[in-house]
């Protein structure tokens, strides 16, 4: 069988999407082994717990394997996933049941008095402003790419990124901060999150 020829884009997972819609099982664990990583802390920032996170990553693979014809061409290949993983992992959030704990917030920051201050003031931001700020200065992805994740222009990541920094920084007092202006806690290891 003669191996598909991927099209003309700068799109780096290309040929291994065309050769998966083509059956290809290998191609997709190429992509299932390279995008995993960024599609759980999508997950995981919006499900707010691990459990539920790798059942949306499940889910959303298997709706990715499903849909591979539905990729448009013309666009990176990432991103679609992305917006793939966020559209499941808020379908997930919608019909779960409330969990007590487990908060993505709760495993980033450490149990310390720092850390238990920093989860409740994540916690106070509206939902999508603690997904933007956790996205971007908790796992640091870029404005363009939450932008694509959550569907929403850059102008208003960075509009929402701004707010958040300022409400936490209200909530949180005279906290140290780091070089943005960011309110920070030690993590377990010492290192500063959030």
């Amino acid at each position: 069988m003669p191996v598909p020829t991927a099209p003309s884009t700068h799109d780096p997972d290309a040929a291994d999407v065309l050769r998966a819609r083509a059956g290809d099982t290998a191609a997709f664990a190429r992509l299932v082994r390279k995008h995993t990583r960024r599609a759980y802390v999508v997950a995981q920032t919006i499900v707010e717990n691990h459990a539920d996170a790798d059942a949306v990553i499940q889910r959303a693979w298997a709706r990715a394997w499903e849909s591979l014809d539905q990729v448009d061409q013309s666009l990176a290949f990432a991103p679609w996933l992305w917006r793939l993983v966020a559209s499941t992992a808020r379908e997930r959030k919608r019909h779960a049941p409330a969990r007590a704990g487990g908060r993505a917030a709760d495993d980033l920051v450490g149990q310390d008095e720092r850390g238990d201050a920093v989860t409740a003031a994540l916690s106070a931001l509206s939902e999508r402003r603690r997904q933007i700020v956790v996205f971007h200065d908790v796992h640091g992805i870029d404005h363009g790419d939450i932008a694509t994740t959550l569907d929403l222009p850059v102008s208003t990541i960075r509009s929402e990124l701004t707010l958040g920094r300022r409400q936490l920084h209200a909530l949180l007092g005279n906290r140290p901060t780091d070089n943005d202006g960011m309110a920070c806690a030690a993590g377990p290891g010492g290192e500063f999150l959030v």
